[in-house]
């Protein structure tokens, strides 16, 4: 399952290269894992003239592979071929593929995507194994235990072989996640090194993308900056309008906490511009929430909520419950400031379990600083500084220094208030 799920994004991701040809995202794709509709009813539901089929057959390290292309409207076999290959020879199977599906078409396969898969990800099949269950157990996380599951999976792939880059990238992440930031920036470092001594561009723009993540979480804004313009460089040079996307959205959201909301607001229209052609209802998602956290920068609260809102709609479509919590913690920012009481309790109860469940400490904050407001305008001093306080050791564990500040400074506040009203 984990080894079928990690190719077919893969080979799905590999198309994004291929900007004359029109593929639908993994999301969309992944929802007729398990249909019974056939291909010419799925065809038509995904909008496509052409379906890639196949299956495997796994026999020890090696697997037996069948795939075919497929013409729905006339329900002609374009292409179909068998042949065996071994597991870690993941990047070869994807290429073989690419070529077959690309020469029907007489398309050149892209420099960039041919270089990228000239190498193999591990020479390992154990560590591959390792590394897709690993992605595949992140990629649908529900509690902090397939969080800390996937985190074995990715250390177990790196034990195995210490070179594999892209481990090292979503271990870095998964102990991000956990909040082990020295752990994962010690995973980071040694994937860094490794991309550069094998001169693996691909491998250095995820590396690079996982700084941004971590320092964006340790509240490191100008380390994260320098890492998502370094990711977002060679993602252009690599002309994958998918990933180039993506990152520029990650690049907006780090400008919001710099404060340069007009450059944020820009590189999200950049990405909007990308976004129109790949009709990928994840990343769009992904776009809402980093406009509603721009308008919330500049104080346009009602812009806010209205994208956060959209934002929280799609993910709870997809699925995505950690991004449903981190936009209802967005929309909660927005309540609290307008003084929408009821909504903002409403928000408070909704993400409190979601986020404690995936041990967050820093929306938990968050949150407890919403719940001091809330008491805080009944004019129940006692549980606003309650909450307050609560909100102020969360900050402390998180690391996050401004916040924390902020919120004491606060705290003093409604103490020399509630002693004036006395």
């Amino acid at each position: 399952e984990f080894i079928s799920y990690g190719l077919t994004e893969n080979i799905i991701n590999d198309f994004a290269y291929i900007n004359t040809l029109r593929t639908p995202t993994f999301n969309e794709t992944l929802q007729y894992k398990k249909t019974d509709l056939g291909c010419g009813a799925i065809g038509r539901k995904l909008k496509v003239d052409n379906i890639l089929q196949g299956n495997f057959l796994k026999e020890g390290d090696s697997l037996k592979l069948n795939f075919e292309l497929l013409d729905i409207n006339f329900g002609k076999i374009l292409w179909s071929e068998t042949w065996s290959d071994h597991i870690s020879n993941s990047n070869n199977i994807r290429r073989h593929i690419l070529q077959s599906v690309l020469s029907h078409f007489k398309i050149e396969f892209p420099k960039q995507l041919s270089d990228s898969l000239s190498d193999k990800m591990t020479h390992s099949s154990d560590a591959l194994e390792a590394y897709y269950e690993g992605k595949y157990c992140s990629d649908f996380l529900k509690t902090k235990d397939d969080l800390k599951n996937s985190t074995k999976l990715f250390k177990k792939a790196i034990d195995i072989d210490n070179n594999f880059v892209e481990a090292h990238y979503l271990y870095g992440i998964s102990c991000q996640r956990l909040g082990n930031y020295n752990a994962a920036e010690t995973a980071l470092l040694d994937g860094q090194e490794i991309a550069e001594s094998k001169n693996d561009l691909q491998g250095l723009a995820y590396i690079y993308k996982g700084f941004n993540i971590l320092y964006s979480a340790w509240g490191k804004w100008n380390k994260s900056r320098y890492n998502i313009e370094k990711a977002l460089k060679i993602q252009i040079q690599l002309n994958n309008n998918t990933v180039e996307a993506m990152l520029r959205i990650d690049y907006a959201n780090l400008l919001n906490h710099l404060e340069e909301t007009d450059l944020s607001i820009e590189q999200n229209k950049q990405a909007s511009k990308l976004l129109k052609n790949l009709e990928d209802d994840r990343l769009l998602g992904i776009s809402y929430a980093v406009m509603a956290n721009s308008y919330l920068v500049i104080n346009q609260f009602t812009q806010s909520i209205t994208f956060g809102k959209k934002a929280i709609g799609i993910f709870r479509k997809l699925g995505m419950t950690y991004y449903e919590a981190k936009l209802l913690v967005i929309v909660g920012d927005g309540y609290c400031r307008t003084g929408d009481l009821e909504n903002l309790k409403i928000v408070v109860e909704s993400a409190l379990p979601i986020v404690q469940e995936f041990g967050d400490i820093f929306l938990e904050g968050k949150l407890n600083y919403f719940n001091a407001h809330y008491y805080l305008n009944q004019n129940n001093f006692s549980n606003a500084i309650s909450y307050i306080d609560e909100s102020i050791e969360l900050y402390n564990s998180a690391e996050q220094t401004r916040f924390e500040t902020q919120t004491l400074i606060e705290k003093l506040c409604i103490l020399m208030e509630s002693e004036s009203d006395n």
